[in-house]
């Protein structure tokens, strides 16, 4: 559980890292949280007060495909422990669309964690991760949610919530 909101947060962290990135990205400035050129990674190394590496976090531009209305993105996110060993590994979508950037909570939660759930039933009620392309200080950015109920048969097993609200 602990994993899966430190993933939740360390995506937000980098995403919000990318806001400067493409300062002339044309009319669609929701295009300046990734580079959109696909095969470009991003690294990034997490380093402790004393100066030793903790993690590495990676983001990898699958494909773009940009329509009329809006701009897919797809990521590959993959994360690894101080001594190199994978911790985290997802494909994750992002839309770019009336000026926001748009993702899905549940496409947030790691892939591996879900396959031990793959013979139960889970269901999953979410609102988008919304962030808007024109940031500014002060600004509320609104609520995302996610809420996960795994049960078998008739009997409810677990229930998990994820909450991305100002505090």
């Amino acid at each position: 559980m602990k994993k899966t909101i430190f993933i939740l947060g360390a995506a937000l962290i980098l995403l919000s890292s990318f806001s400067g990135v493409l300062k002339s990205a044309g009319e669609d400035l929701c295009k300046a949280y990734f580079p959109m050129d696909v095969g470009t990674t991003l690294t990034y190394e997490n380093y402790n007060g004393k100066d030793k590496l903790q993690s590495t976090d990676q983001m990898t531009v699958t494909d773009v495909i940009e329509s009329a209305a809006s701009t897919l993105i797809k990521v590959n996110i993959k994360s690894a422990d101080k001594k190199g060993e994978e911790t985290y590994s997802n494909d994750v979508e992002y839309v770019c669309e009336d000026r926001l950037l748009k993702v899905s909570m549940e496409s947030l939660m790691d892939s591996k964690t879900m396959e031990a759930y793959k013979d139960i039933e889970i269901t999953m009620t979410q609102t988008e991760l919304q962030i808007p392309s024109n940031l500014s200080v002060g600004q509320e950015l609104p609520n995302a949610a996610m809420e996960a109920v795994i049960s078998t048969n008739v009997m409810q097993v677990m229930k998990m919530d994820f909450k991305n609200y100002r505090a």
